[in-house]
C-alpha cells in the first residue's frame, strides 16, 4: 500500500458513496443483488479469473529463496506483511527470516538479509532507499538496496507507539507512518498531515478530504481506505462479516471510487484459501493498478487484481465455514469454571499497567541458559537501560508487582531471574513475565492460570457475536493465542488490542490489527 500522499491533495473535491450491500451476484453504482450470472468468476473457478500472477509462488520455509512462516502456539501465525510492486518489480517483506526478496514474473532477482532487525512488519521505498519499520525495537532503518548496508536508523516520531503504526507508505517528499486515527506522520521532516478523516458512528461513515459527506451503510460492513493513485481515484478494502456468528470471517473486497464518489470498478479478495493474513494484503501503485499478496498452503504469490463492474459473493460458503467452526466447539460441561468479579474498566487497567509500567535492566535479567531464548528486545538490550511493560515468557503470569520483585531478584540457585523466554516448556522457575494466557489470567483476576484452551471453554463464560464485542471481551483460539479487544479503530476495519506475542513486540503490548489476522477466532466474553 505505498503510494502517493501527493495524490491526496489533487483528490480534495472526492465525495465518497458507500453503498449498502446483500450476499448473491452483485454489480456496481451501488452494487446491488442482480438476476443474472456476474461478468467476473471468482479465482479457482473455470472462467477468467480476475486475478492474474506476476511472481511465481514461493514456497514457505527458512532457506534464502522461501518465505518464512509461523504457525501459532500460544501465539498468532506470524508470515510476510508487506510488499510494493514498482515497474512489474515485486518486492516482499518475509518478517519472519527478516530479508526483503525481490521478484520479476519468473524468479527471484534479489534478496537483502536483515538479521539484526526485531520484527520487521512494514516499508517503504523513497530516494531509492528501503524504509524499514521494526515495531519490536522501536525504530527505522534505512538501507541501501545494492548492498543492503544499514544506511540510518531513525526513532520513531514523538507519541506514536509502535503497536498503533497500521501502514508505512511515501511519496516523492517523504516517507509516513499511518496512525489508527489516519493521521500522516512524516519520519524525514516531522509533522503530521491528515489527508482523510474516518469516522463511523451508528452504521454512519463520514469521509472528509476536506469537503465532508456520510452516507448510511448496512450493519456487519466495514471499509478501510487503502490509497489514491494519480487521477484522484480512490481505493478501499471493504469488509462485510458472516453474520450471527462468534467466528471471526469476513468477505472481503476492493473498491475504487472515482473523483465524483461513484465506485468504478470492485474485485473479490479471496482470503477464504488464505492460511494467513498479511498485514498489507493490497497494494496500488500511482496508475491505479491493484495487487494482492495471497498466502496459501502451496506458499505465497502477488496477483494483479482486475477490477470489474460486478463480482461473485461467497458468502454462503464463509457460513457454511463459521458454522462448521461453531460445530467444533465444546458443547459438554467442561472442567473450566472460573468467574471474573472485576469490571471491565479494572481489567482494562490491571492490563494497561502491564503494558506501560517502567523498569530497569539489571544484569543476569537476560542470562541465558541453552534451554531458554529472552525476546529479541530483551537480548538487544543492555545494563540500565529503562524498559517498558512486562516481557513474553512461555508459560508464566506474573502481576505486575511479581514481575518486579523477582526481575530484582535472584532465584534460590543465585540466578537472577530472566526477564522473558519464548521457548516452550523450558525454565520457568529462572524466568519472569507473561504469555498470551498468562497476560489475560492476570488482567482477569482469575485464581490460577488458564490456558487458551480454557479460556475457550469455560462454561461460566459466554460465547458472543463478534460484532457485539465490548471492551475486555475476549478472541482466543484453543492452543494457540489469545487477545483482549479494547475498541474499534477509527474506521471499524481493525481491532485494537491487548496481548503479549513472543514473535512481534515480544512483551505485553498495546496495538492495532488487521480482522482477518483473527480469522477463525471465536468471541467470548466473561461478562453475561
Amino acid at each position: 500500500m505505498k503510494k502517493s500522499i501527493l495524490a491526496a491533495f489533487i483528490a480534495v473535491l472526492l465525495m465518497f458513496f458507500v453503498p449498502s450491500i446483500s450476499p448473491q451476484a452483485r454489480s456496481i453504482n451501488p452494487i446491488l443483488e442482480t438476476n443474472g450470472s456476474a461478468k467476473q468468476l471468482p479465482y479457482g473457478n473455470e472462467g477468467a479469473s480476475p486475478l492474474h500472477a506476476v511472481t511465481p509462488v514461493i514456497p514457505f520455509g527458512s532457506q534464502n529463496n522461501e518465505i518464512g512462516f509461523v504457525e501459532g502456539c500460544e501465539c498468532e501465525d506470524i508470515g510476510p506483511e508487506d510488499f510494493i510492486v514498482e515497474d512489474g518489480i515485486v518486492t516482499i517483506l518475509d518478517s519472519v527470516n527478516k530479508q526483503l526478496l525481490v521478484y520479476n514474473s519468473e524468479a527471484q532477482i534479489g534478496r537483502i538479509d536483515m538479521p539484526y532487525s526485531g520484527y520487521p512488519r512494514l516499508f517503504a521505498k523513497y530516494e531509492g532507499s528501503f524504509y524499514i519499520f521494526d515495531s519490536a525495537l522501536d525504530l527505522i532503518y534505512v538501507i541501501d538496496p545494492c548492498s543492503g548496508l544499514i544506511i540510518d536508523k531513525l526513532p520513531l516520531p514523538a507519541n506514536v507507539h509502535s503497536g498503533h503504526v497500521w501502514d508505512m507508505t511515501s511519496d516523492d517528499q517523504g516517507v509516513y507512518l499511518w496512525d489508527g486515527s489516519y493521521n500522516l506522520h512524516d519520519i524525514i521532516h516531522g509533522g503530521v498531515k491528515k489527508p482523510i478523516n474516518i469516522s463511523s458512528d451508528n452504521n454512519c461513515v463520514s469521509w472528509t478530504t476536506p469537503y465532508s459527506f456520510k452516507e448510511t451503510v448496512v450493519s456487519g460492513i466495514t471499509v478501510c481506505f487503502l490509497s489514491y493513485d494519480l487521477s484522484g481515484n480512490a481505493y478501499f478494502l471493504a469488509y462485510e462479516e458472516v453474520p450471527d456468528t462468534p467466528v471471526i470471517l469476513d468477505e472481503v473486497t476492493l473498491r475504487r471510487y472515482s473523483v465524483n464518489g461513484v465506485m468504478t470498478g470492485v474485485v473479490r479478495v479471496p482470503e477464504e484459501e488464505n492460511i494467513y493474513h498479511p498485514g498489507s494484503e493490497a497494494y496500488v501503485d500511482d496508475s491505479g493498478r491493484v495487487y494482492l499478496l495471497l498466502c496459501r498452503k502451496e506458499g505465497v504469490a502477488v496477483y494483479e487484481a482486475e477490477l470489474s463492474e460486478s463480482y461473485v459473493s461467497h458468502m454462503d460458503s464463509l457460513v457454511q465455514m463459521a458454522k462448521e467452526i461453531e460445530g467444533s466447539l465444546p458443547h459438554e460441561p467442561s472442567r473450566y469454571s472460573q468467574p471474573v468479579s472485576k469490571t471491565r474498566t479494572q481489567v482494562r487497567s490491571t492490563v494497561f499497567e502491564m503494558s506501560t509500567f517502567s523498569w530497569i535492566f539489571l544484569a543476569g535479567n537476560k542470562h541465558v541458559r541453552s534451554n531458554t531464548q529472552p525476546p529479541l528486545y530483551i537480548a538487544q538490550s543492555n545494563v540500565g537501560d529503562v524498559m517498558n511493560a512486562i516481557p513474553y515468557a512461555w508459560g508464566l503470569w506474573d502481576t505486575k508487582s511479581q514481575f518486579l520483585t523477582k526481575q530484582a531478584s535472584y532465584a534460590s540457585d543465585g540466578y537472577r531471574y530472566m526477564t522473558g523466554n519464548i521457548l516452550q516448556n523450558t525454565d520457568a522457575e529462572h524466568t519472569t513475565g507473561d504469555d498470551c494466557s498468562g497476560m489475560a489470567s492476570v488482567a482477569y483476576g482469575l485464581g490460577y492460570k488458564y490456558s487458551t484452551t480454557g479460556f475457550e471453554e469455560d462454561t461460566s463464560y459466554v460465547t458472543i457475536n463478534k460484532s457485539n464485542l465490548q471492551k475486555m471481551d475476549f478472541l482466543v483460539k484453543s492452543n494457540v493465542h489469545i487477545i483482549l479487544f479494547d475498541s474499534l479503530s477509527a474506521d471499524t476495519s481493525k481491532y485494537i488490542i491487548y496481548d503479549a506475542a513472543k514473535t512481534t513486540e515480544g512483551c505485553v503490548a498495546h496495538r492495532t490489527v488487521s480482522k482477518s489476522s483473527y480469522s477463525t477466532y471465536i468471541a467470548r466474553s466473561p461478562w453475561s
